[in-house]
Formats: structure tokens, sequence, C-alpha cells
């Protein structure tokens, strides 16, 4: 015999009247990210994107086949990018962002180089 607790939860004997998502409300929906727009973000946070900081870090990444570093994105550049691409982003979180960014690219990059030297020198 089956007991309660292992029974399917959803009632399949139910007649679905409708679909459950409402589709009247798509205009607060962000395509992009099928996220509600969020227009109070600004607005909470104490930093505006113009607070944000124009410098950027170089990298230890290579460029191609020349002597040049990658550069990091700034902050600002990075919160100007999540915009564009639909990202409703509270700009006091983008400096945090742009360091995580940065430090798993250095990591990645050094687990690129093990591997490398590993099979390649």
């Amino acid at each position: 015999m089956v007991s309660e607790a292992s029974k399917c939860p959803v009632n399949h004997n139910q007649e679905i009247k409708s679909c459950p998502i409402d589709h009247n409300q798509n205009e607060s929906i962000n395509p992009l990210t099928q996220m509600p727009y969020s227009s109070t973000l600004e607005a909470a946070s104490s930093v505006t994107a113009e607070d944000l900081s124009n410098s950027r870090e170089m990298s230890t990444i290579p460029r191609g086949d020349t002597e040049k570093l990658w550069e990091y994105p700034s902050p600002r550049m990075f919160y100007n990018a999540l915009r564009r691409k639909g990202y409703e982003t509270d700009p006091a979180d983008v400096d945090m962002m742009v360091d995580v960014h940065n430090f798993l690219n250095e990591g990645v990059w050094d687990e690129v180089m093990k591997w490398e030297k590993k099979f390649h020198w």
C-alpha cells in the first residue's frame, strides 16, 4: 500500500481551466531576463552609475601574439554592459561583481597555464 507521503502532490484529476501564467502583465517583465523590471533599484541604492569608477586593472593574461596584456573593464564599463544586455543591476553591487569577474578570469588562466605546462612544455 502506498503511504500518503509518497504519493504525487499534484492532483491529476483536477481540470486545468487556463494557463497559470498571467500573460497580460508582460509589460513588467524584461524579455531578456524573464524577470520583472525594477525601477527602484537605483533609487534604493546610495551609489549611482555616475559614481562608478572608470579605472581599469591590468590582467596577467597575454593578448594573443603581442607583449600586451588584457585590461579588465572598469566598474562603469561593466555596469553599462549589463544594462545594454537588459540586466537591472544595483550600481552598489558592481565593484564586487568586477572583483569576482577579474578573480575568476585570473584563476582560470592559472589553470590553463598548469595544463599547458603539463602537456606542452
